[in-house]
């Protein structure tokens, strides 16, 4: 319990160094944008459910589930648009999400895990001072992530990620910004017959996203979730084979006047038809401020370890309807 201790400490001890500036100017809001096909399938519903390395974007302290060396890769496609050269040839460009995670228990102590999350935000046109057309330059965003989560006792988990943050949107001088942040997440069992779980994260608390000096920043979309995820079937037949997860997640902005706010539910029905072999399928509702509002879909398929999700959006996208995919190994 010790040991657990002061590895939590060590490394909340850096949280001053992600000091939060009152200079900026805008939000990051797009840094909310989430990946992994089994949440989102869920309806985005997922900070009391908590479980995989897919975790590390919505509550650390899930990392507790992760009880061998496990490997995740998620990735879905944005909106795809037209971009035109100097020459006047259009060509099509299209933004593309991928977050890779690898992490591993270490023997009385936690998890470690190690993500990065790496979007291509396409090409976009450059022009002169004077309007006119003179080429294109390509933009993305970075995000790298150093997390930890430990066991405090039978009823509490607690985690950690520290994150880097680089965004590119030109290859002009004060084209790219840089940003450290801290996320934090706990986890909550109240009852030990009862499959209930409570999970509680603070997002993206951090530096502002500084482009040239601290007069051109933005800030990050700091935020509150809570969440809760109850296994029915589990609690109520007393057996494993047959699942019904039900999960319920509210979202809070602690930045902008007014502050942003959502509201997501999601269940997910998984049943093991044979030994080693699950099959899982999901749904959800997320309404948030603005136009983004919809239900989602999704289907798993996990073998010994080795598991597929994938999750699609039903009308929740204004622009355009996307479909996600997850891969998952343990070694």
């Amino acid at each position: 319990m010790r040991r657990k201790f002061l590895s939590l400490l060590a490394i909340l001890s850096l949280i001053p160094l992600a000091a939060v500036s009152l200079k900026a100017q805008g939000i990051k809001a797009e840094y909310t944008e989430q990946n992994g096909a089994r949440p989102i399938g869920m309806g985005h519903a997922y900070t009391g459910v908590a479980e995989g390395l897919g975790t590390i974007l919505w509550n650390p302290a899930g990392l507790t589930s992760v009880n061998r060396t496990e490997f995740n890769f998620s990735r879905y496609n944005g909106f795809s648009f037209t971009v035109s050269d100097p020459t006047g040839n259009e060509t099509e460009d299209q933004i593309s999400f991928n977050f890779f995670n690898v992490g591993m228990p270490i023997k009385d102590i936690g998890v470690v895990a190690f993500s990065m999350n790496l979007w291509d935000l396409g090409s976009s046109e450059v022009t002169s001072i004077g309007q006119d057309l003179s080429g294109i330059d390509s933009q993305s965003l970075w995000i790298m992530y150093g997390s930890f989560a430990t066991r405090l006792n039978k009823k509490i988990d607690v985690g950690v990620s520290m994150k880097f943050i680089r965004e590119k949107l030109s290859s002009n001088q004060g084209g790219v910004g840089t940003s450290a942040a801290v996320d934090l997440g706990m986890l909550y069992r109240p009852l030990e017959e009862i499959p209930l779980q409570f999970g509680f994260s603070v997002m993206d608390i951090g530096t502002d996203m500084q482009f040239n000096n601290k007069y051109q920043s933005d800030r990050l979309p700091r935020r509150v979730r809570i969440g809760a995820g109850y296994n029915i079937l589990k609690h109520l037949l007393d057996q494993d084979r047959f699942n019904l997860l039900l999960a319920a997640d509210y979202e809070r902005f602690l930045v902008g006047n007014p502050a942003n706010h959502g509201v997501f539910v999601g269940t997910e029905f998984s049943i093991e038809p044979l030994e080693g072999m699950l099959l899982a399928l999901r749904s959800g509702y997320q309404s948030e401020v603005g136009d983004l509002r919809g239900s989602l879909i999704g289907f798993g398929f996990n073998w010994k370890g080795y598991s597929f999700d994938i999750a699609r959006e039903l009308g929740v996208n204004p622009l355009a309807d996307r479909t996600f995919y997850s891969v998952s190994a343990h070694f």
